[in-house]
């Protein structure tokens, strides 16, 4: 079941029609993951979320990664719907900050792998 959608940009993340882990890093400026909730949305939904986010993000994207709820609490990430910039907005919270350089960097790349290990690829654009 998918339950977020992960809106992937470069095409070096979508490599042999697999999501590849650097798709699911946090942003540098806030430490977040950015992803839309599709719980209750139909094909039509999904593909209208596709254009909405479109006008407003970096261009249309390269894919939707979609991702079960369950696969961000195995990560230990937290979920907090923000409906900012639009509707169905929310960030994944909890990504390790601060510290020795070499090990968060390891802790966050380790966290992407799992997302990306149980992500989907929704939607090719």
């Amino acid at each position: 079941m998918s339950d977020l959608a992960r809106y992937v940009y470069q095409s070096r993340h979508l490599k042999g029609g697999r999501l590849r882990w650097q798709a699911f890093h946090p942003s540098r400026e806030s430490e977040d993951l950015s992803v839309f909730d599709i719980r209750d949305a139909d094909v039509d939904a999904k593909e209208a979320l596709d254009e909405e986010v479109a006008t407003f993000e970096r261009g249309r994207p390269k894919g939707r990664a979609e991702l079960p709820m369950a696969a961000v609490e195995d990560a230990g990430l937290e979920y907090l719907r923000d409906d900012i910039p639009i509707a169905r907005h929310a960030n994944l919270r909890g990504f390790p900050v601060g510290g020795d350089e070499i090990v968060t960097k390891a802790a966050r790349t380790q966290i992407a792998q799992v997302l990306a290990l149980r992500a989907t690829i929704g939607r090719l654009m």
